[in-house]
C-alpha cells in the first residue's frame, strides 16, 4: 500500500514537470540540429579562411561564408541572432534580425568548430525564437491598434476602455496598457491570475504622427495551467492512491480466488442476433403507434425478452421503451406543429393510452410542454 501511495503522485508530478519543460526542450533540440548543419556546411570554408594568409583572400572567403549562412537564415525564420567568431573575438559573420520587441521561446545555442590545432578556434552562437507565436502576437497588437487609433485621436477613452476589456478575454493576454504620446496611462487592464511571459510594444500612428503607445503582456497560458495543476494534483493523487490501496487490500482479502473473466463474450452481438435486432427495429418503426410489448416483440424475432432488451441497448444505445417514446414524440411534434388537433387526440394517435403519460414523456424529452411547444412552433 505504501509503495503504491507514493508512486502514483510521484508519477503524475513527473509527467507534469516533463510537459512544462517539453517546450524549451523541443526548441533546444531543434537548435542543436540547425547548429550541427551549419557547422557541417560551413566548416570547410571556415578552415580555408583561417589558413588564408593574405587579407584579400581571407575577405573573399568570408564573403563565401556569408553566402552560405544567408541560405540557412532564409530557410529558418526562427533564427534571431547568428554569429561566428574566433577565439580572439574576431567576428567572421554576424546576423541580427533586429526585432524591436522581446521574442517568445528564446533558446541560445553555442557550439565549437572542430579546427585543427595550430589555427584560431571558432565558435558558433545562435539564438532561436518561436516565430509563429511572435507573428500571432504581432497580429493581435495590430488588431488592437487598428480598433483604438481613431478613439485615441478623438479622446474617446470610454470606447478604448470597452475595446481593451473585450481583448482581455484572450487567455494568452495577461496585461494591456494604452498610453498617450506624453506617457500618460489612458487604460490599463490586468489579469493577475496569468503569469507574465513576454511583452510587446507598438506605437499608435495617426497621419504619420505618434499619438500613443500600446504595450501587451502575453502569457503562455498552457504552461500556467500546467503549473497550477501541479500543486493541485499532487495531494489529490495521494488521496486517490490511498483509497485505491485500501480497496485493493479489501478485494484481495475477501475475494482471493476470484479474477475477472477476460474471455467473457456476453456483451458481444453475433451476426444472427444483429439481424434479429434489425428486424425488431423495423417492426417498431412501422408500428410504434400501436401497443408494443417486449414479450410479443421477443417472440416475433426469436429471442428471450431479457436478451432482447440487453442486445437492443447495446446495438442502439437506448432502451426499447425509450426508442418507442422518441418515435412517438417526433410524430407528435409534427402533428402539433402542422395541425389543430387537440393534444389528447394527438397523444392517442401516436400510441399513448392517456394524455398524462404523453405530457410527462414529451416534457422529459423536449424540456417543454406540448401546449408550449405548439405555441412556439405552429406553422398553420
Amino acid at each position: 500500500m505504501t509503495v503504491f501511495s507514493i508512486m502514483l503522485p510521484l508519477t503524475i508530478a513527473a509527467i507534469i514537470v516533463l510537459l512544462i519543460k517539453n517546450e524549451n526542450f523541443q526548441w533546444r533540440e531543434r537548435g542543436e540540429r540547425i547548429a550541427d548543419q551549419i557547422i557541417s556546411a560551413t566548416g570547410p570554408e571556415l578552415f580555408r579562411c583561417l589558413r588564408a594568409s593574405k587579407y584579400e583572400h581571407r575577405e573573399a572567403i568570408k564573403d563565401n561564408l556569408k553566402t552560405d549562412m544567408d541560405c540557412f537564415i532564409r530557410k529558418s525564420e526562427n533564427i534571431r541572432v547568428l554569429e561566428i567568431a574566433l577565439s580572439n573575438n574576431d567576428i567572421l559573420f554576424y546576423y541580427n534580425r533586429n526585432l524591436k520587441n522581446a521574442t517568445p521561446g528564446e533558446v541560445t545555442i553555442k557550439k565549437q568548430y572542430h579546427i585543427p590545432f595550430g589555427l584560431d578556434q571558432a565558435r558558433l552562437t545562435m539564438i532561436l525564437f518561436d516565430n509563429d507565436r511572435y507573428k500571432k502576437m504581432e497580429n493581435i497588437a495590430d488588431v488592437i491598434i487598428s480598433a483604438n487609433t481613431a478613439p485615441l485621436w478623438d479622446y474617446d477613452y470610454d470606447v478604448i476602455e470597452n475595446n481593451i476589456t473585450s481583448f482581455m478575454k484572450d487567455d494568452n493576454i495577461s496585461k494591456i496598457t494604452v498610453k498617450d504620446e506624453n506617457g500618460f496611462t489612458i487604460c490599463e487592464k490586468n489579469n493577475s491570475s496569468l503569469g507574465e511571459d513576454i511583452h510587446l510594444s507598438k506605437p499608435f500612428i495617426h497621419e504619420k504622427k505618434m499619438i500613443g503607445t500600446l504595450t501587451i503582456n502575453f502569457s503562455n497560458n498552457s504552461l500556467v495551467r500546467l503549473k497550477r495543476s501541479f500543486y493541485l494534483l499532487i495531494p489529490l493523487s495521494m488521496i486517490i492512491a490511498l483509497i485505491l490501496s485500501f480497496l485493493l487490500i479489501y478485494l484481495i482479502k475477501n475475494f482471493p480466488g476470484k479474477r475477472p473473466n477476460q474471455n467473457n463474450s456476453a456483451w458481444k452481438i453475433s451476426a444472427d442476433t444483429e439481424l434479429k435486432i434489425n428486424k425488431a427495429i423495423e417492426y417498431i418503426n412501422s408500428n410504434y403507434s400501436r401497443n408494443i410489448s417486449r414479450d410479443g416483440l421477443a417472440l416475433m424475432v426469436g429471442l428471450n425478452r431479457d436478451n432482447l432488451g440487453r442486445y437492443f441497448l447495446i446495438y442502439t444505445g437506448v432502451k426499447i421503451s425509450e426508442y418507442i417514446n422518441r418515435l412517438r414524440i417526433e410524430d407528435a411534434k409534427f402533428k402539433i406543429s402542422n395541425s389543430d388537433h387537440k393534444i389528447l387526440d394527438i397523444a392517442l394517435a401516436v400510441g399513448y393510452d392517456n394524455v398524462g403519460t404523453f405530457n410527462r414523456v414529451f416534457t422529459e424529452l423536449e424540456k417543454t410542454s406540448p401546449s408550449e411547444y405548439r405555441r412556439k412552433n405552429t406553422v398553420i
